[in-house]
């Protein structure tokens, strides 16, 4: 279908009613439609009367859940969650599931046999995580991107503090102490030999080193006071001795 344009070259002007508006008008345009008399194969006949001849005629649909397309008919592929969200066909899928769950790898059910908006996300033991979607990028102005992000803060967050709940407080030292008195004793075998030392020749005793004494600087001065008057005085009795 051709768009209706306002002048050559310009694009008609966009529906400023706001996307309720937009699907309420779009459905009661094929409402419309569907009860109009069409020429060709309906020879004349709207498609709602041709579709009640058919269901009177005893036509019944075949229907299928399509949310259970999601897990038949589809083939397990492993991913790994990067930022709450998995890599699939060029995009970052995500959901609220995902950005309750803590662990790295989760398989995604890709269906095989047709294209699809949804894949179903499990984790490697195939409980069901979400239904993830291509992730929506935001302008950086538009307020709908902010509100989403503090949405899915939110979501984390409780999933932390859920988390956290059942989770006892552990006190490390005890528990290592615990542990240490459940073990066996560490018990050392017999020497082999013992060596003795023969102490006739000599009583006495090597003394073990002791390192010297640091020396603050106000005994050192003091020490190096007493020597320069000792050298003085024994310089005096010398010159008195000649």
């Amino acid at each position: 279908m051709n768009p209706k344009r306002p002048a050559l070259g310009k694009l008609p002007a966009a529906f400023s009613d706001g996307f309720e508006a937009l699907c309420a008008t779009i459905y009661g345009h094929l409402t419309a439609y569907e009860h109009m008399p069409q020429k060709g194969a309906l020879g004349g006949k709207s498609p709602a009367m041709k579709f009640r001849e058919h269901v009177n005629a005893g036509w019944k649909a075949t229907v299928m859940n399509p949310v259970d397309l999601l897990t038949v008919f589809t083939k397990p592929e492993t991913r790994v969650v990067r930022k709450h969200g998995i890599g699939l066909k060029g995009a970052v899928w995500t959901c609220d599931g995902l950005l309750r769950h803590f662990e790295r790898q989760v398989l995604v059910h890709v269906p095989v046999y047709h294209g699809f908006s949804e894949v179903l996300v499990t984790d490697i033991n195939g409980n069901e995580i979400g239904v993830a979607v291509a992730d929506r990028a935001f302008d950086v102005l538009d307020a709908r991107g902010a509100k989403e992000s503090a949405r899915r803060k939110s979501i984390r967050n409780k999933a932390l503090t859920e988390l956290s709940k059942p989770i006892p407080t552990v006190d490390v030292g005890a528990a290592l102490i615990a542990y240490g008195q459940k073990q066996l004793p560490v018990v050392p075998n017999e020497p082999d030999g013992v060596i003795s030392v023969n102490r006739t020749a000599s009583s006495k005793r090597a003394m073990l080193p002791v390192s010297p004494e640091k020396k603050n600087r106000q005994k050192a001065d003091e020490e190096q006071r007493l020597i320069d008057e000792a050298r003085a005085a024994f310089a005096a009795s010398t010159r008195r001795a000649s």
